[in-house]
């Protein structure tokens, strides 16, 4: 009786697992790394988005409270140069007071109360140039210039962008 001798291949060799493990883990890494780019992308994006609605709505205010100031240019106390904060009298003889609090908010406050103008995600710096007042030769308030370094802190780095409003004075 002769023994026959079968070959069965069944299964894989080391080799091609060795291969296939390795081409796998290429592929998953170009494709984490696709999606952290996108994750980061988008995170950015958000937050960019956040701060420019945010910058949006505190400039609007400084404008309406520069507005109802009083008609009397003489109502409103400057900082020489720039500075932190501006205050005015109010047509209702009342007065406002817009000030920047470095890394913290923008805030305006008066006889009607104590308003934040940022919300608590976003943060502000280089207050110091905060205000600036244009005068005309009779040293009376022309332009209030605003400028706000806005962002976010802290997560993936500080993100700041400055925005600028010039509120001409009626």
């Amino acid at each position: 009786m002769k023994l026959e001798i079968r070959n069965f291949s069944r299964g894989f060799t080391l080799i091609e697992m060795v291969v296939v493990l390795g081409i796998s883990v290429i592929l998953m890494t170009a494709v984490g790394g696709v999606m952290t780019s996108s994750f980061r992308a988008k995170n950015s994006t958000l937050v960019q988005e956040t701060v420019q609605n945010e910058a949006k709505l505190v400039m609007d205010q400084l404008k309406k409270n520069v507005f109802d100031a009083g008609v009397n240019t003489d109502d409103f106390f400057c900082p020489i140069g720039v500075g932190t904060s501006i205050s005015f009298n109010t047509k209702s003889d009342g007065k406002t007071y817009l000030t920047c609090y470095e890394g913290v908010k923008i805030a305006s406050e008066s006889a009607n109360g104590d308003f934040l103008l940022t919300n608590s995600g976003v943060s502000v710096r280089n207050c110091d140039s905060f205000v600036t007042c244009q005068k005309n030769s009779d040293l009376k308030v022309m332009r209030v210039d605003f400028n706000l370094d806005m962002g976010i802190t802290g997560g993936t780095g500080d993100q700041f962008w400055t925005f600028v409003s010039k509120v001409t004075v009626r």
